[in-house]
């Protein structure tokens, strides 16, 4: 192979490799379920934000464990979420309590790490998991009726 054309190869896949251009992925790019659930969010710093398109890991479920069980409870089953206000920035689980929409509440240990996202009024928003001190459900818009009946209550 000439000299040349392996340097052209080089230049092509450079920007590439280096994480640029078109081979890169953004990291802030929201996913768009179905189901539009709009959330506050309290941060660890007590900052209170208004979500829409909620996701957790690109679903629209919470992951957490009880006990030996791995469990992924969807969020049209809460109503909010409470996470352990100690400082969580560096474990990889944390303890929350789950108040379902049935007025129960759980404990559970939650997931630290996973990525929690959606839109606000300023753009798209982007959360660890273990920066999040509260999660209230406070609407969901339905794309489809479940089982081609009418929509189901939402509170």
């Amino acid at each position: 192979m000439s000299r040349f054309l392996k340097r052209g190869i080089l230049v092509v896949l450079l920007p590439g490799l280096l994480g640029m251009g078109t081979f890169s992925v953004n990291p802030q790019e929201v996913p768009m379920p179905e189901d539009n659930f709009k959330v506050k969010v309290t941060d660890d710093l007590g900052i209170v934000t208004e979500v829409k398109h909620f996701t957790c890991d690109g679903d629209t479920s919470v992951a957490a464990e009880r006990g030996k069980a791995h469990l992924r409870i969807p969020l049209g089953n809460i109503q909010r979420v409470k996470v352990s206000a100690e400082d969580s920035s560096t474990m990889e689980k944390v303890e929350i309590q789950v108040t379902l929409n049935e007025g129960t509440t759980l404990t559970a240990i939650g997931m630290a790490k996973q990525r929690c996202q959606g839109i606000t009024i300023l753009g798209n928003y982007s959360i660890k998991f273990s920066e999040i001190r509260s999660i209230e459900v406070i609407a969901l818009e339905r794309a489809k009726p479940l089982n081609g009946g009418e929509f189901p209550p939402t509170n």
